[in-house]
């Protein structure tokens, strides 16, 4: 047992020891720290960013961690010339929504006899055009400029669940310095609660129960309020997006199919009663927060 004691022992230091070692050595152990949540750790792998450093800390790393953990860190190649190296590697990001592999190249110095990433954190300047007054990042508000944060998911959380960062912008990589352009859309639940908003407003509207001015009609030949039976979406071709605003409304387009009597203006705006089925276009606009509410928007 002591003999099994010892060979632990050896092998935690020796792993301990091998990620100190070399640049890849260095790159390892600050991925490894990042990915178990040891900020400090991180920290002591290389260079601090300039400017403040608010969000690198424990609390944000782990929420970062709780948004996509970072797995499966592969250490890809390594450069060296004298005292300065470049080492590619990669790591796997686990989101709710997809698994994402990253690739990224860090720069790697020799100072004191002792290998130090050039950089410990990415320093993005985070843009939202969409949403920006429901978003936060780690429950403050967006900041503006230069942001210092670790590698990972970006932690920007918003104050609704129908709203989420998009895949593609929601992971940072280390090397990222530059403008970083998030773009928002609806998550699984915001798209089915906007779904069956829409059916209830469209089936208000051919039963009558709806404000004539708020219900879409399939042309200006429609007498307003007219249409009765029923109204039911048409799933195919649903288009619904974030608009570019702070708010963060969402607009919708799309058809529905109608069976049921209407009336419509004759060439002499004489009303005529008709019957049968039609294919009424619609657009729509609503905020992605509860109580949740549509408005039609045009007469198409």
């Amino acid at each position: 047992m002591a003999l099994l004691v010892a060979v632990g022992g050896f092998t935690v230091a020796y792993a301990s020891y091998r990620d100190r070692q070399g640049p890849a050595g260095a790159v390892r152990g600050y991925l490894k720290a990042v990915a178990r949540g040891d900020a400090s750790a991180a920290l002591g792998y290389g260079r601090l960013p300039a400017g403040g450093t608010p969000f690198l800390t424990a609390a944000v790393l782990h929420q970062q961690l709780q948004i996509a953990p970072l797995r499966d860190v592969t250490v890809v190649s390594t450069s060296t010339h004298g005292s300065t190296a470049k080492v590619t590697y990669s790591y796997s990001l686990d989101f709710s929504s997809g698994e994402v592999r990253i690739s990224d190249t860090v720069g790697v110095v020799k100072e004191g006899g002792r290998w130090v990433l050039s950089r410990v954190a990415a320093t993005p300047d985070l843009t939202m055009t969409q949403a920006s007054d429901r978003a936060s990042l780690a429950g403050v508000a967006v900041p503006t400029g230069r942001t210092a944060l670790f590698p990972g998911a970006i932690p920007i959380t918003f104050d609704t669940p129908y709203l989420r960062l998009t895949l593609d912008t929601e992971q940072l990589r280390l090397s990222d310095t530059s403008t970083a352009d998030l773009t928002v859309e609806l998550t699984g639940t915001g798209n089915s609660h906007f779904k069956s908003a829409l059916s209830a407003a469209l089936a208000a509207c051919a039963s009558g129960a709806s404000a004539v001015v708020s219900c879409p009609v399939p042309s200006s030949q429609f007498v307003p309020g007219s249409m009765r039976g029923t109204l039911h979406l048409d799933s195919k071709g649903l288009a619904l997006g974030v608009e570019p605003n702070p708010a963060g409304s969402v607009s919708i387009a799309g058809t529905a199919n109608f069976v049921g009597t209407y009336r419509t203006l004759d060439f002499n705006d004489i009303a005529q009663s008709k019957k049968g089925k039609l294919t009424v276009p619609f657009q729509a606009v609503g905020y992605a927060v509860e109580p949740l509410s549509l408005r039609f928007v045009g007469f198409l």
